[in-house]
Order: C-alpha cells, then structure tokens, then sequence
C-alpha cells in the first residue's frame, strides 16, 4: 500500500489528482489499465488524518460476508487472467473423473502427481490449473497451456496419477483427459484448428469459479499455476483532475505504447476505468 506525506496527499486532494492506475504488461506486448478514482477521505485516512470510521461505511456481518466472496472472486479471476496472459496460453487441457470426486484435497493430490509425472518427459511444462465444480458436485480440472501438447502421453499419465497402469481403455480408464479446442468466438483471429486466444481462454476458465467459493473449500487454492511465470505490473498516479481527462489520459498512455484495439469498460459513477488492448506489430502501423 502506498503512503504518501502530508504535502503529496495535499497537492493531489487540492489539484483533484485523484485517479490511480494499474499497467499490466504481457510479454506479447498487451496491455491492461485500471484506474480507481480514489475518495478524498480514503486519502486522508491513509495518511493516518482521519480515523477509519469517518470514511468507512458501517456494514452487517451479512453485507461484509458478500462484500468479501465478490472481492475473492474477482481477485482470482484477475489473478487467473494474468497469469494465463504472461504464460501466453494458446491450448485447454481438461482432466476429469470417472469416479464422483467431490473431495478437493484429493483432486490437488491428484493433480500434483499428474504434474510430477508430465515433468519426467517434460520438465519445461508450464501451465495454470483451474478446478471446476459442477452442479452435480463433481470436480474437474481445466488447464491453460502453450504449444503443443503430447495428448497421448498426458493421458497415460493421468491414468497413473489416478491410480490406474497408464494402459486402460473403455469403461476401464480411471478418468479422462481432452484438448479442447475453442468455438468461433474464443478463437484467435486468423487461425485455425484448436488455438486459442489467451485473453478469451482466461475468461472462458474464470467464467464460473465462483461455483469454487463455498463453505467446502473456503481455505483452497482456486488455481494452481507454474512457478517462474511473473505478472510485470506498475502502479503510478495519474495527472488527471476528472473522470473525463482521466479516460483521456489512460487511452493516450495505452497508445504511445503501440497499442491498439481496445476494449473499453467505464464505470463513471464509481470512477473505475479498464481498458485492454493488443500489440501493433510493425508490419500493422499505418504509417
């Protein structure tokens, strides 16, 4: 959390700089920005000028409940995104159970050995594992990888991960394991077969991972993902003094990176602002 002295917090309150971003930067030269507007009182209270109580809005143990599961969930959506992005994921693996498994320790032990076994031929595998419950209350797992993906071997593996020799068929296999390739509107432009694009592919697995925030797992992890895959991110104050510069402000930064094709959330009652946009390969400039 940033401090700032009594001056800075003065010269942003009377300057109306209010507005501060987040730039996410992915190694394929996309960009995401988030700007909050943040409250004058809030400023001042993390300046140690105003007692908590003077800003925070008294809530019900119920209303702090919600509060807290939708912050979770976005949280880990957020998480998931980046990471799926900075992995520069392109391929969807799903593993699943013959077996009803509603026990998450046992599908993270599971998955834990289906990793160390892929890592034997494959010690470079990366990747970010989203488990799903469904409504029967089964789990399965999703997971975002890049490149190629040696189908049968994962499949063999997964079967000695759940127990089974790595050679069963039909009715005798202890689970499954797909590719799955996505529809037309989860596909990265101008492609074909199975690849997808790495910004859809992280809304597609965060899409119902609040099915995960229950009272039945309320210390698990909601994904898991490859050690070494850092998320490059900054946090700065924008000049901006009002909602409209602030847009203004955002969308020029994004541009003078060489970015383009945005897409545009705004929120002017609450001052949030959200934009992501792709890399301008050279051969794409206009100019």
């Amino acid at each position: 959390m940033l401090i700032m002295s009594h001056r800075e917090i003065n010269e942003h309150v009377d300057s109306g700089q209010m507005y501060w971003a987040k730039q996410t930067r992915f190694p394929s030269g996309a960009v995401e920005m988030s700007v909050t507007k943040i409250p004058e009182a809030r400023l001042r209270w993390l300046n140690n000028e105003l007692p908590r109580k003077k800003w925070k809005v008294e809530l019900t143990a119920e209303e702090k409940r919600e509060r807290s599961l939708r912050a979770a969930v976005a949280r880990a959506r957020q998480k998931i995104r980046y990471t799926i992005k900075t992995l520069g994921a392109d391929h969807m693996v799903t593993l699943t159970f013959r077996e009803n498994l509603e026990d998450i320790e046992l599908v993270k032990k599971y998955w834990q050995e289906f990793v160390r076994l892929v890592r034997v031929k494959y010690p470079e595998w990366q990747f970010v594992a989203v488990p799903e419950k469904q409504d029967r209350g089964a789990w399965h797992l999703h997971v975002a990888v890049k490149g190629f993906q040696d189908v049968k071997y994962l499949r063999k593996r997964w079967y000695k991960a759940l127990g089974g020799t790595g050679n069963e068929v039909g009715e005798d296999t202890p689970g499954q394991i797909d590719l799955s390739g996505p529809k037309n509107r989860w596909r990265q432009q101008g492609t074909h077969g199975l690849t997808w694009n790495a910004n859809k592919l992280g809304a597609y697995m965060t899409k119902y991972i609040h099915k995960t925030f229950d009272e039945s797992v309320k210390h698990a992890k909601r994904y898991w993902a490859s050690r070494g895959i850092k998320i490059e991110q900054y946090r700065y104050w924008l000049a901006a003094g009002s909602f409209t510069e602030a847009v203004i402000e955002t969308y020029e930064r994004i541009e003078f990176m060489g970015n383009y094709g945005l897409d545009v959330r705004i929120r002017p009652d609450d001052g949030i602002i959200w934009l992501s946009a792709a890399y301008r390969e050279i051969e794409d400039c206009p100019f």
